[in-house]
């Protein structure tokens, strides 16, 4: 299954200068050796050319996005375009070594760096570089005598973009990667607020101590109050290439110092099943289940699969604000279907009692509708309500009354029954 790889090219100086003659400028995409998501061979290079991966009219973009950016805006944003490919990417030529300075056997290509971005790229050619976001079939195996990642083949490129690099030309260090490293160092107990001061006083210290080489690389990929997790690699780093820890220490004045001297270290990360609630297993304690439960992976594999939970994450937020707007659909929904049935209630029963309701005095008696447990109308309490305010309206209206009593009747005399039920509306004139 193709797995997740990023690597970063670079840009020289005799670059910069040629792109001034031409307009356009030549850049390095990836070059063989040894890279952050494993060793790349000439032969794979040249097949991900072959297969066309690199085509002409790439747009090159400012940064790699998060994983929320790529979904909000996978098509990216046309403000953050730097610049275009405008040669179909090719294997460096001996002109191309000889002219701009690129490595033998790199994947190259020329850029037209669009004119907001033309300064920045110019004064900042050695801290920037372009950055391939891709998919790659990786398998474990050996070179030059150490475990490694291989990358056996280039599937897909998802982007080439502009990111910042470390100093002195070396390993380009992608903005998340940074935020990744901060985001570990706060969880060690670095104050938050100056996390990020502390991540560049050990990046500089680190590359002072071990980067003095051409072509070595170095970088921070881990910090707490007291020691730095840190790789060296690069084509002069030599036996130097590797994870290392060491201690540091913080003066008075927030200068930062290397002491001791460097351990190799291998990263490794470790799940381990949480204790089962009532369990009288102390946390600090590990059974033989909670041993045998334990997944060790390597760095690369952590990192692909923090991608994919993040991205479970975002699908579970939106599940939940999908169920969420089901709910008040579903809601409003009932709520139409009873002020329905209540609307035809009341008509029913004005009928019935002989009044008559406006409009808005229907939607009074529907404001405050009794429901039962299932959320429907509890149709037999509303229509005893409304045949109570009907009986009402129909006594203020004076149904029930004998009109006119205490006169005389029409013809003089004494007033008769059938004359009081006639006042009242309670027999029928004859001929009606």
């Amino acid at each position: 299954m193709p797995k997740l790889v990023q690597e970063t090219g670079r840009i020289t100086e005799a670059a910069v200068a040629a792109a001034k003659k031409t307009g356009r400028l030549p850049v390095q995409l990836v070059s063989p050796g040894m890279g952050s998501s494993g060793y790349y061979s000439a032969e794979v290079l040249e097949q991900a050319v072959t297969d066309g991966l690199f085509p002409a009219g790439m747009q090159m973009f400012a940064d790699h996005p998060t994983a929320e950016e790529a979904k909000a805006r996978p098509v990216r944003s046309i403000k953050d375009l730097v610049s275009v490919s405008v040669t179909e990417a090719r294997i460096a030529t001996d002109d191309d070594v000889a002219s701009w300075g690129a490595d033998p056997g790199a994947v190259v290509t020329e850029a037209d760096i669009a004119p907001a971005w033309r300064d920045l790229v110019e004064n900042f050619s050695t801290a920037i570089g372009l950055s391939i976001r891709g998919d790659g079939e990786l398998a474990e195996g050996v070179i030059d005598g150490k475990q490694t990642k291989i990358v056996e083949s280039l599937v897909h490129i998802q982007s080439t973009d502009w990111v910042t690099r470390a100093g002195r030309g070396g390993k380009v260090l992608s903005l998340v990667e940074s935020a990744r490293a901060n985001a570990r160092a706060i969880e060690h107990g670095i104050d938050e607020a100056t996390v990020n001061d502390t991540r560049e006083a050990l990046q500089t210290a680190l590359r002072d101590a071990y980067a003095a080489a051409d072509r070595v690389w170095v970088y921070v990929r881990d910090f707490d109050e007291s020691t730095v997790w840190f790789e060296i690699e690069g084509a002069g780093a030599g036996d130097n290439a590797g994870t290392y820890g060491q201690a540091y220490a913080t003066a008075s004045n927030g200068a930062i110092a290397l002491s001791g001297t460097r351990t190799e270290v291998r990263v490794q990360t470790q799940f381990v099943p949480v204790t089962r609630p009532g369990s009288t297993t102390p946390t600090t304690e590990e059974s033989e289940e909670d041993t045998m439960g334990k997944i060790q992976l390597e760095e690369a594999e952590h990192s692909a699969l923090t991608e994919k939970a993040g991205r479970v994450d975002a699908l579970l937020e939106e599940n939940a604000t999908l169920k969420a707007e089901n709910t008040s659909l579903k809601e409003a929904d009932a709520t139409r279907t009873r002020n329905a049935r209540a609307g035809e209630i009341v008509e029913a029963r004005a009928k019935e009692a002989g009044v008559s309701y406006s409009p808005l005095e229907v939607k009074g008696l529907c404001v405050d509708l009794p429901v039962t447990e299932d959320g429907a109308l509890d149709e037999a309490a509303f229509t005893k309500a409304v045949d109570e305010d009907a009986a009402g309206r129909k006594a203020a209206g004076g149904a029930g009354k004998v009109i006119g009593h205490g006169g005389a009747p029409s013809g003089g005399g004494t007033v008769t029954w059938a004359e009081i039920d006639e006042a009242a509306g309670l027999s029928e004139k004859k001929g009606a």
